[in-house]
């Protein structure tokens, strides 16, 4: 009983399991790599803005372009809610 008490105390005060490391460390290279994109994405947007290369074909505005183009909604294309 003694011995059973010590592994259950051991696993409870943290013990990681191989499954949690190794979801952990696919989390982790995966949000690296969104971020990475996002990042890209934010890039792309801004030396559009700066060059007008959003401009054309009917496209009436960046906003409009953001959604037709990468899929935001027109609220996010917008920019959101406003900051306080």
């Amino acid at each position: 009983m003694r011995v059973a008490s010590a592994f259950e105390h051991l696993y409870h005060l943290g013990m990681v399991t191989t499954p949690q490391v190794d979801a952990e460390q696919e989390l982790a290279s995966l949000c690296g790599g969104l971020n990475a994109s996002y990042a890209r994405l934010v890039a792309i947007v801004a030396q559009a803005l700066a060059d007008e290369s959003w401009a054309g074909g009917g496209i009436r505005s960046p906003e409009h372009w953001l959604t037709l183009r990468a899929g935001l909604s027109p609220f996010r294309a917008d920019g959101g809610p406003p900051s306080r």
